[in-house]
């Protein structure tokens, strides 16, 4: 960040609403609110693969095993919800072919992560928790539930740019890394191999 850029053009830019909260944090510091909002841009970028590899590996594995559950591979198109309805629409109005393979790759997180919600896991007969390969004693569908909600929120933040790394009003990673840390968990639950191998390429907070 070049110091000789005025602070007005990044809040005509970025908005003042939106470097608000970083200014606070700075305690009006100008200079040190850009620095962090910087930060939470890099630490956005760090965090974003390693939350997009786990929406994909949780919607293909609870796909597999509700397909196998229901000894139907096309249970999506029976599913009754908003966003499943929303897209088979969009795919009628716009007299678009839409298949299986559509379907779970164009389904927002938010489905995926509902699979956890009480009614829609007992309709399934609890069968999504049986993607979790590895899970600890006493670790049930309402902690999953917990920990994928806090990982939805994160990545829906990270999509909109949002702040990230803050608690309250002050600027820190505390939030972010334990978050990060509960993502790695949540994929060794799935197969102990994943955080191995992510380890090798995704930087942490």
């Amino acid at each position: 960040m070049q110091e000789t850029t005025p602070y007005s053009f990044f809040s005509k830019n970025l908005s003042t609403e939106r470097l608000s909260r970083y200014l606070i944090a700075s305690n009006g510091d100008e200079w040190k609110a850009i620095d962090f909002y910087e930060k939470n841009l890099f630490i956005s970028q760090a965090l974003h693969p390693l939350v997009g590899t786990l929406e994909v590996v949780l919607r293909n594995n609870i796909h597999r095993e509700v397909s196998s559950f229901l000894k139907n591979e096309n249970w999506l198109f029976d599913a009754e919800h908003p966003s499943v309805k929303l897209l088979l629409d969009h795919a009628k109005v716009n007299r678009k072919k839409i298949n299986t393979n559509t379907l779970i790759a164009e389904l927002p997180f938010s489905f995926w992560t509902t699979m956890f919600e009480r009614q829609t896991f007992l309709s399934y007969s609890g069968r999504p928790i049986k993607i979790f390969k590895k899970l600890p004693a006493g670790v049930n569908r309402k902690v999953i539930k917990s920990k994928l909600t806090a990982v939805r929120q994160l990545r829906n933040r990270i999509s909109h740019n949002e702040p990230i790394c803050f608690e309250g009003e002050r600027f820190s990673l505390g939030k972010v890394e334990k978050i990060s840390a509960e993502v790695l968990t949540i994929f060794e639950w799935i197969d102990p191999i994943f955080p191995v191998w992510l380890k090798k390429y995704i930087k942490s907070p």
